[in-house]
């Protein structure tokens, strides 16, 4: 899946995370907690809840144990899910009828992507202010989905 926008790269390699942490989706404090000090250890008190609420959405589509890792990435924060076996290939194409979760994750990140055939997603966070072409494309995501869901009802 292509990430939503172009600009991010990472800082570093891949392989030379700031922090992670090795967890499963049954230690929401936990995994509440890491969050909570990559955003305080990083000056990111307003994008708090917009994080926590991406990042543990992702981390409750599996039952299996995942390493979140963190790095700054250009113009913004990453935080990337990996597990040991493919769990969010599922979440390559989202659609108005059928995947919220995505819909959600790509509404909340500025940026997705997956990758290793779907061992790792990354979530991208943009702190450096708002992206006027990115603030619309998601209005319009959230509007087409708002139309679909009322037309089932």
């Amino acid at each position: 899946m292509k990430t939503q926008k172009k600009d991010f790269k990472m800082a570093e390699s891949n392989t030379s995370f700031r922090d992670k942490i090795s967890t499963d989706r049954n230690q929401l404090q936990i995994n509440q907690s890491f969050i909570e000090g990559v955003c305080f250890s990083n000056h990111l008190y307003n994008y708090l809840g917009t994080i926590s609420v991406a990042v543990l959405t992702a981390i409750d589509m599996t039952d299996l144990p995942i390493t979140i890792l963190f790095d700054k990435c250009v113009g913004g924060v990453c935080f990337s899910l990996k597990a040991e076996n493919p769990v969010f290939s599922s979440l390559n194409e989202f659609s108005a009828e059928g995947n919220d979760t995505m819909l959600l994750l790509s509404l909340l990140a500025d940026g997705t992507d997956i990758r290793e055939d779907g061992r790792v997603l990354d979530l991208m966070f943009a702190v450096n202010g708002i992206d006027q072409e990115l603030a619309m494309q998601r209005q319009e995501k959230l509007s087409s989905y708002s139309l679909q869901k009322v037309k089932v009802f």
